[in-house]
Parts: structure tokens; sequence; C-alpha cells
């Protein structure tokens, strides 16, 4: 995975220690050349078992002898004649491991062009690869501009300092005092370095978007981020080859300890998840039985349509910790690299399931000679993996029994947090999955001529079509089961807030989807009072920020918007509703992100169900209606999306109430007459 790291640092003539530096030999221990120190005579080299990749970049005016290393910062040593003159500054930059070798070096040589070189630096650029996991470039940059006639030029001027009616401000000698001012803008100052951190973060997420990776990189702290975890420090080659000689490396411990203090809060974050998943399955299935939730997790099984970032983030981790478990090397990385390259969350959990049941099933194999596989399902192989490198050794038989129980346990409570998450799209798929195999059952009936009220007729038929039609037929009983748990799952949250209404019952279970969703969005029941006055749970702002974080990043929205909850798709369907219904308050590109994610093909939009086509008929380049328009369609359109279709869905459910007890009475009159013999 692609991490940010990027420090920097200024090379001056004396160290922190009061030791002299010398250019010449920080340039030679980065890019692994023999320099020779004209200050001293003395030739400088150190050995690197990987030969680092070193190039120099200059502006267009530098003079031609800037391209030899060893010229280059002798000229430095000689230019600047203060004892304790700044020579260098360095920036030490980690590099996506994700990219190829040329593609890194094509990155690197890109940011230091645009972000240093065209400022008036020249850039002195090592690639270090000592460790494939930790592919890393120095960069040495001057800090005294060229002329444009190729001379040195100056850093700074000095100026008089002036107080506020403009007059001269004077030392205790009675000189006027004076101070630096920088002529070239480079100075390590706050605003100066977030740009070109910024810069970084930004060329480096563009070379990962374009190579067809989805790891992100930020310049922003981790704090800034809403991320629990410390960062770890750059430790580099020579401090990690101290502590391999079981020597002490300061770097290295701290790293250590950071390492183990995250490891915690990873595991109080996964704690905290599962409990939170736990406690909203028990809101909705409190009352269901254990064999109630195994019906549903079936269905959830057979729908595979449960597809959400964390889940993709989750199967990636654990690749990347079985790939650096020491049971686990080699693990075939060229694996991990197709995975960062697919973009669809849908392919890539697919994927990324393929290769953890494929790993799991080889590691079992070697390490669990007496566990039948044929007897685990996939969840039950990739939990033995998981635990075993965690715990970092095989486990005994009673610790597999407990492994594979809490499995079947997690893998219940993960199928029940999934179809909480996608409600409307597991019983819309569900629902015509049961119509198409009615369909095919109707359609073994019809060729067969088979009447069940007659078993005369079920002679003829071939054993082959009956043990289709039973395959079918429990297939179709079991998914029925399962919308019949759903209907429950509706009806103990519509008897929660609405007990006196008749109307519930005669709703149907999409119909029931929407209360269910408007009172997980708005965080109370819907009430009569809200259709005369919408509330709008979020700001013109808020929307707009939360539109863009979708588009760019949508693991960041839960971290500044809490209750935004990104992995039920009720709640953004909810959104993009809300928004809808202010749609004239948006630009155009905002307005077609809208229609459009509405409108996608990924999702099932449940107001697309009750609306139909006419809400995503715009095209991109058309122009939306005004706030003054007179088409009654498009007024229409910008009314509250939410609050309509739940005011049709009542009206429509209170009419089949009022028929239904109109039927009811009528039967009842019939029966009364007929008892009297009339």
């Amino acid at each position: 995975m692609a991490i940010y790291h990027m420090s920097g640092q200024i090379i001056s003539r004396v160290g922190k220690e009061g030791k002299q530096r010398s250019a010449v030999a920080a340039a030679a221990y980065r890019s692994g050349d023999k320099l020779k120190d004209e200050r001293d005579g003395k030739t400088k080299f150190y050995h690197r078992e990987v030969k680092p990749v070193s190039f120099i970049l200059a502006p267009e005016h530098a003079p031609d002898w800037v391209y030899n290393r060893e010229r280059l910062w002798n000229e430095v040593e000689k230019v600047e004649k203060q004892y304790n003159s700044q020579l260098a500054r360095e920036f030490n930059i980690a590099l996506p491991r994700e990219l190829s070798n040329e593609q890194q070096e094509k990155l690197a040589r890109e940011y230091c062009q645009n972000t240093f070189v065209n400022d008036g630096m020249v850039a002195d650029i090592s690639i270090h690869r000592d460790d494939k996991n930790n592919p890393h470039f120095h960069v040495m940059l001057t800090v005294r501009p060229f002329k444009e006639n190729g001379e040195w030029g100056a850093k700074t001027k000095k100026e008089y300092i002036k107080d506020k009616d403009g007059n001269f401000v004077l030392n205790e000698k009675g000189n006027k005092k004076t101070r630096n001012v920088s002529l070239t803008g480079w100075d390590k100052n706050k605003e100066k370095m977030n740009f070109w951190r910024k810069s970084w973060a930004d060329i480096a997420n563009k070379y990962l978007a374009l190579n067809g990776f989805d790891s992100r990189i930020s310049h922003l702290s981790n704090e800034a981020q809403g991320i629990e975890k410390m960062p770890t420090i750059h430790e580099g080659y020579a401090a990690r080859s101290i502590d391999k000689r079981n020597g002490k490396s300061e770097r290295v411990n701290h790293n250590k300890n950071v390492k183990s203090y995250n490891k915690t809060v990873e595991d109080l974050n996964k704690y905290k998840k599962i409990k939170k998943r736990n406690s909203r399955n028990i809101v909705f299935t409190h009352n269901f039985s254990p064999a109630e939730k195994k019906t549903l997790k079936e269905a959830a099984k057979f729908s595979k349509m449960f597809v959400s970032f964390s889940s993709v983030k989750e199967r990636k981790n654990q690749l990347e910790k079985w790939h650096n478990s020491f049971k686990f090397k080699p693990l075939n990385e060229e694996n991990l690299k197709k995975l960062n390259r697919i973009n669809k969350e849908k392919e890539l959990l697919t994927n990324a399931e393929k290769i953890l049941v494929s790993e799991s099933e080889r590691f079992i194999n070697k390490h669990y000679q007496n566990i039948d596989l044929n007897k685990l399902n996939d969840y039950g192989k990739i939990a033995i993996v998981d635990n075993t490198v965690q715990n970092k050794r095989l486990l005994n038989e009673s610790e597999l029994e407990s492994v594979l129980r809490t499995a079947e346990n997690e893998e219940i409570e993960n199928s029940i947090s999934s179809i909480l998450n996608n409600r409307f799209r597991f019983v819309d798929s569900i629902e015509k999955e049961i119509e198409q195999l009615s369909s095919v059952f109707d359609k073994y009936k019809n060729t067969y001529n088979i009447d069940f009220s007659n078993k005369n007729s079920l002679e003829n038929v071939p054993d082959k079509a009956i043990k289709q039609m039973k395959i079918v037929f429990d297939r179709k009983k079991s998914l029925t089961n399962s919308l019949d748990l759903m209907n429950k799952l509706y009806m103990n949250k519509l008897n929660e807030m609405y007990p006196a209404w008749k109307g519930k019952e005669h709703l149907s279970l999409k119909e029931k989807e929407l209360f269910v969703m408007g009172a997980e969005y708005y965080g109370q029941a819907i009430t009569p009072k809200d259709f005369n006055n919408p509330p709008r749970k979020y700001s013109l702002m808020e929307q707009k920020e939360i539109l863009l974080l979708m588009n760019t990043n949508p693991s960041a929205i839960h971290q500044k918007y809490a209750d935004f909850d990104t992995q039920n798709e009720s709640y953004k369907q909810m959104f993009l509703a809300e928004c809808y219904s202010y749609l004239n308050e948006f630009d155009e590109g905002e307005k077609a992100f809208i229609v459009e994610s509405m409108n996608s093909t990924e999702t099932n939009n449940i107001f697309k169900e009750f609306n139909g086509e006419k809400l995503y008929s715009f095209k991109k380049d058309e122009v939306f209606f005004s706030d003054q328009t007179n088409d009654s369609a498009a007024a229409a359109q910008t009314s509250d999306l939410f609050f309509n279709t739940l005011e049709s869905v009542i009206t429509d459910a209170d009419r089949r109430a009022r028929e239904d007890e109109e039927r009811l009475r009528k039967k009842k009159k019939q029966n009364r007459n007929r008892g009297m013999g009339l």
C-alpha cells in the first residue's frame, strides 16, 4: 500500500552537534558515486548493495556544469563562504510501492521538475531501493539561485527596519537596524512546506489513478484526517542495518512501539465496529431465532450482491497481513498488484475473495493436513488462516473448533448487516429471483402438462425434470421465507413507530422500506407535521462538501460527518433525494452528479421504483429548469422527493385499507343475510 512520507532538512556547513558537514559528502552518500571533496582533498564514497538511480534536473539558464555532480556540490561549497552557511535543502520522499520502477522514476522526475526546478532550483535526485518494501528518493536542492547569465545569484538582501510611522529603527549603538529578506521565496516557512507536501500527494495520487490503482495518500496528519493511529518515522537503511546486527536503533525501537500502539488502536476500533454492527442487528432482529438468521444468511449468500468500501478495504488488508506473515512467504505478490489496479468495487471484492480462498486452501493443505476442506465453507477457511497469522503459530484442535464456531456466527452477523445496509436491493433481487423461478417452474408444468391435483399427470414426466422442479421449488420456498422474514423485520419497526395505523398492513415490502429509511435518516419516525414543513438534514454547504467527497474520497465522509452512514445504501439514497429536492441550488456539475448517482446502474434506487424514469431524463449538457419555471412536471421534480413519494404511498395504503374493510363488511353482511335465510 502507498504511504505518505516526506521529511526535509537543511544541510548546513555546521551540523546540530557542531560537527563540520559537506554537501559533497551528502551527495556521495545519496547517489552512491565516488566524489572528490576539494575542501579536504578526500574522496567521499558510500557503498550500497543496490546502486541508486541518480540524475540531476536544472533550470534552462543554469550552466552546463551543474549536471556534473562532483563539480556542482564543490561549486556550492565555494560560493557559500560563511562558517555556518546553508549548503542545500534535502527531502526524503517515499515512493508508492504499487508503481513499477519506471513509473516511480517518472513520478519523481515530474514532481521535482514542476515543484523545484521550475522555481529555479537545481535538483540532485537519487532513488533508493535497498529495501524493496521501502522505495524512496532523496532530492538535494540548491538554496542559491542562478542568474540568467548562468552565474550564482544572491539568496537574500538586507532591508532597513522601519517603525509604523516610516522612521528607521535604531539599535543600542544608534545604527540602523536591518534584516535579511529572502529573494527566492524558498525559505522553510509553513505555507511553502504545505505547498510542497500537498503537491507531492496530488501528483502521487495522479500517478496511482493513471496506472489503475485505487490507493491514495494524503499530506494531512492522521489527526487532521480523523485517524487515531500514530505515524511512524523514517528509519533509514543505516538504522535498519544496525537493528539487524542486534544493535539498538532508537528510530527502529520507536517504530516498534508505535506499531504496537497502532495494533491496540486497530483491535479496539475493530471491537467498536463489531459492537456497533451487532447492536444495529439486534435493533432489527431481536425476536429472530437462530434458524431465521441462518435463512437470511443463505439468502444473502445466494444474492451475491453486497459490496462495501470497508469490506473491500478489509479484504485487501487481510492479504497484506498474510503476505507479511512468517508462514506465508511468499504469497503471490503479483496477485496483490493486480488487486490494486482494480477500481470497480464489485470486481475488486470478487478478486480479493478468490485470492483469499485460494491462498487459504493452499495454506490449510500444507499446515492442517487433517482438515477436510470439503467440510469448510470459504468463511471458515479464511478464518483459520487469519487466526493462525494473528497468533504466529499453528492452532490446536480445540482452538480450531472455537475459530470455526466464531466464524459461523460472524458470517451470520455480517450477512444480516449487509442486508440491513442494502434492504431495498436485497428485497428487489429476491423478488426478481422468485419471479424467475416461478417462470421456470411453470415452464416445466406446461411442457409436461402437469396437474398437481392429479397424481397420474406425473407418470410420464422424466425423473431429471422432476428433480429440477424440486430444486427450483425448494429454492423458491427458501427465498420466499427470507422475504417473510424481511416483512417481519419491517413490521417490527412499523409497529413501534405507528402502532395505531391500519394502513401499514397494506404496504408492500418496498413501501415499508420508505418509512424505515426515513426514520434512519432523520433519527426519528416521520410525523404528519413533517409533510407540511419537510426537514432538511444537511445545509447546502454541507451537501456540497459531501457530494464532493462522494466523488473523490468517500471514506472521508464519516470522519467529518459522524452520523452519515456511508455503508447504508438507504441513507445515501435519502441524502441524494434531499439534494435532488433542492436541485436548483446546485451548480450544473453538481446537478449532473446528483442525477447520475441516483440513476447509477450500480445501485437500485427506490425513488426510481416509485417515480419512474421521468426523474432521470436529464442529459449532462442540458440546462436544468430554473426556479421560475412554469413547467408543472419540472416544478414537481423540485418539490420534496422523499415526502411526496411517501405521501403517495400512504394515500394508496389507506385506500387499500378502506377497500379491504369494505369487502370485509360486505362479506359479513352476506353471511348474516344467509344466516337469516334472506
